[in-house]
């Protein structure tokens, strides 16, 4: 009997209902002892039955620590689909990307740095096209201009201005720097002999002093020839020298040589004196023939002798000229 009213009181069986533990508990276990539908764990009476069985769609609900309305019940979660894995694509891609990219920027930047786009003009073309000047290279100052970007045109610093060197004889006032000339030569303090600024021998004139110094020679040995001439008609012939200046072929050819040394000098300043003395000479030297009277013969006796003493400056003259010849 005991053994029965145990039985009855722990699980329910075949005979009448019995009150027991999992019997009506919270109107949870009915006669046969088969679950309904109502709770399938209970805390206050920490009693354990069959779950229930529901929806399999329903959720767990954990205030209740158990699956309400939920699949099989027995604690045992519900299927849950599977999760998908994430493309690896989506992670492949873009990591490719940027070591392709790290890859270009560190050749491109090899190059920048090597000067090879510097060298090909693509430091140009991008500055061009950008407006961005990827890295400057200047130019060196000169005189007129500070550095100056080859690239872009910037400049930094002053232009170093010019370092002048005075001008000489021959050459003008000239920057040793950059090689500018301004203004002109000085020229030569003379054509003709050693300048007296740079100390050097010019012979600019020289073909013209030796013709000079030539006609001056011959026209003093038809002077010369003129004067024997005289000489030897006063002596040989009773109206003496007049008879001789009949003849003044000789002192004709004396006046035509000095003309053409006067020629000869033009306007150099070099050949001034030669020139004013032999201007001089051929002025005084009398060309008329005389008449045989004595006013006429006296005046040019006097003509002839102030000619003769006037032939001394001009070889001065002639001697000076000499000087502006170098020495051999």
């Amino acid at each position: 009997m005991n053994d029965q009213n145990n039985m009855n009181n722990g699980f329910g069986g075949p005979g009448p209902q019995q009150q027991g533990p999992f019997n009506n508990m919270n109107g949870n276990m009915q006669g046969n002892g088969m679950p309904n539908n109502g709770p399938a764990f209970n805390q206050q009476n920490q009693g354990y039955g069959m779950p229930p069985m529901g929806n399999p769609n329903q959720q767990f609900n954990r205030n209740n620590n158990m699956y309400n309305n939920g699949g099989f019940g027995g604690g045992m979660p519900p299927m849950q689909p599977p999760k998908k894995k994430k493309h690896l694509g989506l992670i492949i891609v873009p990591v490719v990307l940027l070591l392709l990219i790290g890859i270009g920027v560190g050749v491109f930047m090899h190059l920048l740095k090597s000067g090879y786009l510097y060298e090909h003009g693509q430091l140009v073309k991008i500055y061009n096209v950008t407006g961005k000047c990827l890295q400057h290279h200047f130019t060196e100052a000169d005189c007129t201009h500070p550095e100056t970007c080859e690239i872009c045109g910037l400049e930094q610093g002053d232009p170093l201005g010019h370092d002048w060197v005075d001008a000489t004889c021959t050459e003008a006032k000239y920057c040793d720097r950059c090689g500018e000339v301004e203004g002109e030569p000085l020229g030569h303090t003379c054509i003709q002999g050693y300048c007296e600024r740079c100390d050097e021998y010019q012979d600019e004139l020289e073909d013209e002093i030796y013709d000079i110094i030539a006609a001056v020679a011959l026209g003093d040995t038809y002077f010369d020839y003129y004067l024997t001439h005289l000489s030897y008609y006063d002596l040989q012939y009773d109206k003496g020298w007049y008879e001789g200046t009949r003849d003044m072929s000789y002192f004709e050819t004396a006046y035509d040589s000095y003309e053409y040394a006067i020629e000869t000098c033009g306007d150099y300043e070099e050949f001034a004196d030669i020139k004013e003395a032999l201007q001089n000479l051929i002025d005084t030297m009398p060309m008329d023939k005389p008449k045989y009277n004595v006013d006429s013969c006296q005046k040019y006796c006097d003509d002839l002798n102030d000619a003769i003493d006037l032939r001394d400056p001009v070889t001065e003259a002639c001697s000076d000229l000499a000087d502006l010849l170098e020495d051999d």
